[in-house]
């Protein structure tokens, strides 16, 4: 009933009361109850409803919505003026693209004000803006001190992703053990192959030494010896510098025995003296057999030959021009012994 009226609803600035119309709060336009916080529209139209009462805006967590404030998302601190996109988020939480959310997606990093932005277009993660904040790269680039680099260079080598440091002795590797090398650190270290790596790569430890049958090749690899050797200087049967204990080192080769004229000395043959044909040492008196029609004897080979002679082919001394005419010389026949064998 208004001013002893009955009508079917209460007019703006007034609500239905037990028995008749009451008016609204000065504030409200229209409203439901008497008091500032009963009002459903606002008299000024440059405020905004907020929970019923009228305000200058709708403050953090509200956003405007046809004059009426309405809740932002709960993962918003504050949204809108006029839409419900986020504006700032609560703590824990990155605002990217109106949405409050745990944390950055790839590609994109959180700045100081809590906003995700895109990173460097040379990165598929980051930490900042720029090409050395990269905290992961696009395959097959790896990440070395920031950067996404399409190779690691030298003394690292990548690890899913990442550029890891390789051991110290090695310049290059495939994996961070000393048996990983590809290159050598020490120019004078030599690389002990043991396998092939994935891009046929020999891989393996840098030695000051190459192993027994090895030896050092120009490009710094350690190169298998002839089989024959046991060390060696190149690959070829006559660059051993050593063999095994069944044989005996000649000239570059290893041999099963020493051939005539020669005898074993600590695993090389050494030559016997001139007029012993098969010896064990290096004197005169060392010969253990002799050239043919000499005789040994208490080790030394001794022809019955005067001085100035020699024995020739038949078995019979001769004299210098007969010698000149021979096509060989006994060794020994002319040292000046006329001794009798």
């Amino acid at each position: 009933m208004r001013r002893g009226q009955c009508v079917s609803t209460c007019g703006e600035g007034f609500y239905q009361g037990r028995h008749s119309c009451e008016g609204c709060h000065e504030s409200c336009a229209r409203c439901w109850g008497p008091t500032e916080k009963h009002c459903v529209a606002c008299k000024d139209p440059l405020q905004v409803l907020r929970d019923g009462s009228c305000e200058n805006s709708c403050g953090d967590g509200f956003y405007n919505r046809k004059g009426t404030c309405v809740a932002c998302d709960q993962s918003c601190k504050s949204c809108g003026p006029n839409s419900p996109r986020c504006l700032s988020c609560t703590e824990k939480t990155v605002l990217h693209d109106g949405k409050c959310i745990a944390e950055c997606p790839r590609g994109y990093y959180a700045d100081a004000t809590g906003r995700c932005k895109v990173c460097h277009d040379s990165c598929a993660s980051c930490s900042g803006p720029s090409a050395s904040h990269c905290t992961a790269c696009v395959q097959p680039q790896a990440l070395r001190q920031g950067h996404c680099l399409s190779s690691c260079g030298e003394g690292f080598y990548p690890d899913r992703g990442d550029c890891k440091a390789c051991h110290a002795s090695c310049q290059t590797c495939v994996g961070p053990e000393p048996s990983h090398c590809t290159q050598c650190r020490n120019p004078e270290a030599g690389l002990q192959a043991e396998q092939l790596s994935g891009a046929h790569i020999p891989s393996g430890e840098c030695l000051s030494q190459c192993r027994a049958q090895f030896y050092l090749d120009s490009s710094g690899l350690c190169e298998a010896c002839h089989q024959s050797c046991f060390k060696c200087l190149g690959k070829s049967p006559h660059n051993c510098t050593a063999c095994r204990p069944s044989h005996v080192l000649l000239d570059g080769r290893c041999l099963s025995q020493c051939p005539e004229g020669y005898f074993n000395q600590e695993g090389s043959c050494t030559e016997c003296h001139p007029t012993c044909r098969r010896c064990h040492g290096p004197l005169e008196s060392d010969c253990t057999s002799c050239h043919p029609h000499v005789t040994v004897t208490n080790g030394k080979c001794k022809t019955s030959c005067k001085e100035e002679q020699f024995l020739n082919l038949v078995g019979y001394c001769a004299g210098e021009w007969n010698f000149l005419q021979s096509p060989w010389k006994l060794p020994g026949c002319c040292w000046g012994s006329s001794q009798q064998a």
